[in-house]
């Protein structure tokens, strides 16, 4: 499954469970930056939930 946002493609590819992306390099920073923040913010949310 080919994803196009912006100036970002994504392929998913779901036997393996993957996704690979393309595009511009500052637009892949900041997708990896956006991707991070959400699992630091998953990360708290469920530490909280378990104490």
């Amino acid at each position: 499954m080919l994803i196009e946002s912006g100036r970002i493609w994504s392929v998913f590819y779901s036997k393996i469970g993957s996704v690979a992306l393309a595009g511009e390099r500052m637009d892949l920073e900041i997708t990896e930056l956006l991707a991070t923040s959400l699992l630091v913010q998953a990360t708290r949310a469920m530490v909280a939930e378990g104490s």
